[in-house]
């Protein structure tokens, strides 16, 4: 199954696309060293460094800014409450250039990524401090934890 990722589950935030092992599909054929999931959310570790999440994204733990909505106010791809997913797999942000992703984990609504120099970073729900940082409660691209 190269170039493709089976996923499980319900499927009520399109972190995978439910039932049986279904296809996940993504953009490229990038080989994949890594994967974990949250509560409605999934995350791969590609063997270029890349990580690219999906599913629910309300909180940030995808690593990338919320969906906007349409002109009509919903989002373009929403969870029976309305809450924004992103069923397709692309890139977190926040990790520099200089860092090497070595492994993914996640939480309830946070994705972590462990690098090679031995620094976590974050993304996600931070209401109370999740993430390891004071201020927002959620965090959108994934940050350093210090």
């Amino acid at each position: 199954m190269d170039g493709v990722i089976p996923a499980l589950g319900p499927n009520a935030q399109q972190q995978d696309l439910g039932g049986p092992p279904m296809v996940v599909p993504m953009d490229d054929k990038e080989t994949v060293i890594d994967i974990t999931g949250g509560a409605y959310h999934s995350a791969v570790l590609t063997q270029t460094g890349r990580i690219l999440t999906w599913g629910a994204a309300q909180l940030g733990q995808l690593g990338r800014p919320i969906p906007t909505k349409n002109e009509k106010g919903d989002y373009e791809h929403s969870d029976s409450s309305g809450l924004p997913v992103d069923p397709i797999p692309r890139p977190a942000r926040g990790i520099p250039a200089s860092e090497k992703v070595r492994a993914l984990g996640a939480g309830f609504y946070n994705t972590f990524a462990l690098c090679q120099s031995g620094k976590v970073y974050c993304t996600g729900e931070n209401q109370n401090e999740q993430c390891g940082k004071t201020g927002p409660a959620n965090l959108h691209q994934l940050t350093l934890v210090k």
